[in-house]
């Protein structure tokens, strides 16, 4: 549209100026006109006025340097203010000649979502600048504390994230020395730790379906979690809305030791099946010993039924179907309450479904962590890998923590179960 006005500016005597020299003594009656759409774009990036193009034209050249200069200038500011008060862009790197060199997560084709994805970590590895070691901790910090700032009550939170890291691609030489220093870490820091394997996730479905999808296996884990922590109405006072409980609620039943606090969670969904054909498919469908054959015991237990409109999970719960879920999950002798029972007359997660979730602190756990203690045993020992981690302050010393706290939650297991 400038372009067009330009040209047309040069064509002296020409009827097409003529017609723009008459638009121009009308146009303040005319708020859509040409006229008036080009003075709006000349203000918005702080050019000459219209008439003044009109009565002293530049050169082509002179123009589209002008022009150049003043968008970038005016889309730099805009996301310098951008990147100033908004945290999502806080640490972005902006790049100057936005015209010719746009951002990295501007260049990919809207219709092309494998260029979308290779752009998206294009802005994670090269959109970012670094503004110290620590400023992807200290702004979610910031942000935590904000929104606890503004609660009534704050009992705690949720983390969800990678065990061991990587980019998703598959195996990683580094994948047990991370999950020894994550593991650690969470059981001094953390009240309870729900493990979620990717591996059984996928046995899991492709037993049901011939090809998984990642979009299947995010589905089965948010399936499982909301099972757990979406509000019920055996935690809903009776006086008023949900208060959140659950979390904390699954954390006193089934964690019951400090020392023993990892828990697995089992969920199953159908809408044609009574309440112990559930129970039978659950059990068919979990892993119950280990690889020599010994059957895995656990210590607590929470059992929530979801789409219970009937109310009669709880009556066949006491008729016998709470012996059943005891012997599936092989609950220890000396804890006279392993089992906890929690019911919602819906279903948040499938509204059709009638479903089981399982919240167990399983024995299974051990078999687990050995492999990761073993594994990362013999490549410290090798000290393998080992300057990766003490290039950004991770010691020896810090290596050999880890291992005597992972030692310890595997020797505690063993003794909660002997």
């Amino acid at each position: 549209m400038l372009a067009l006005y330009l040209s047309i500016s040069c064509l002296d005597g020409s009827i097409e100026r003529k017609i723009l020299e008459w638009e121009l003594e009308i146009s303040s009656n005319f708020d859509n006109s040409f006229i008036c759409r080009i003075n709006k774009i000349l203000l918005k990036y702080q050019l000459p006025k219209a008439e003044e193009i009109m009565e002293h034209p530049p050169s082509k050249y002179i123009w589209k340097k002008q022009l150049k200069t003043s968008i970038n200038e005016y889309w730099s500011s805009i996301w310098t203010k951008e990147c100033n008060t908004k945290s999502t862009l806080k640490h972005l790197s902006l790049q100057k000649d936005l015209i010719n060199n746009p951002h990295n997560i501007m260049k990919c084709d809207r219709n092309n979502q494998y260029d979308i994805k290779k752009k998206a970590e294009l802005k994670c590895y090269h959109g970012l600048k670094k503004s110290g070691e620590d400023h992807i901790l200290e702004d979610t910090s910031n942000q935590v504390r904000k929104e606890i700032e503004r609660c009534d009550m704050y009992s705690g939170c949720i983390m969800m994230h990678s065990l061991t890291g990587g980019t998703g691609s598959g195996e990683s030489p580094l994948q047990n020395y991370n999950a020894l220093l994550t593991l650690s870490y969470l059981q001094r820091n953390t009240d309870c730790v729900v493990l979620t394997y990717n591996d059984d996730v996928l046995g899991k479905l492709q037993r049901k379906m011939e090809s998984v999808s990642f979009d299947a296996m995010n589905t089965s884990i948010v399936s499982s979690l909301g099972g757990v922590f979406l509000p019920t109405d055996t935690m809903t006072p009776k006086s008023g809305p949900s208060i959140g409980m659950e979390p904390w609620e699954m954390i006193r039943s089934v964690c019951p030791l400090p020392a023993n606090k990892f828990v697995q969670v089992h969920h199953i969904a159908k809408s044609k099946l009574s309440w112990a054909g559930l129970q039978k498919q659950m059990s068919q469908g979990i892993r119950r010993h280990d690889s020599k054959g010994n059957v895995f015991g656990s210590i607590g237990n929470v059992v929530i039924a979801r789409g219970d409109s009937t109310e009669t999970f709880y009556p066949q719960m006491t008729q016998g179907l709470e012996k059943k879920f005891r012997k599936s999950f092989n609950t220890v002798s000396w804890n006279p309450f392993p089992i906890d029972i929690w019911t919602a007359k819906t279903n948040s997660i499938g509204p059709k479904d009638s479903s089981i979730t399982v919240a167990s602190n399983s024995e299974s756990i051990v078999e687990y962590l050995e492999t990761v203690y073993e594994r990362s045993r013999v490549k410290f020992a090798a000290k393998a890998y080992l300057h990766w981690y003490n290039k950004y302050g991770v010691t020896n010393e810090d290596f050999e923590e880890a291992f005597d706290v992972v030692e310890d939650i595997i020797q505690n297991y063993k003794s909660a179960f002997s």
